[in-house]
């Protein structure tokens, strides 16, 4: 038996402010960068960019799954919106 879903309604514009904005994980990320790179570790860098890589293919993984199941994907997105 088929079942319709119910139509959502269109996301409000944000407007242009808060387009471009940088999130806080990546200045987290970025911090923990730096901070490898000052102390000199290259184990703790490899660690932290192998782990971002990760998470960004297992997070794609989720938005190719949703795709290619036919539902609507607005942005691809890493984190918390």
């Amino acid at each position: 038996m088929p079942t319709k879903f119910k139509e959502l309604p269109e996301p409000e514009a944000k407007g242009p402010a808060s387009r471009g904005r940088v999130s806080n994980w990546s200045w987290v990320f970025l911090l923990a960068v730096v901070a490898a790179l000052a102390l000199g570790s290259w184990t703790l860098l490899v660690a932290i960019l192998g782990l971002a890589l990760l998470i960004l293919v297992h997070e794609f993984g989720h938005f190719i799954a949703a795709k290619v199941f036919g539902m609507r994907v607005e942005k691809f997105y890493v984190g918390f919106p």
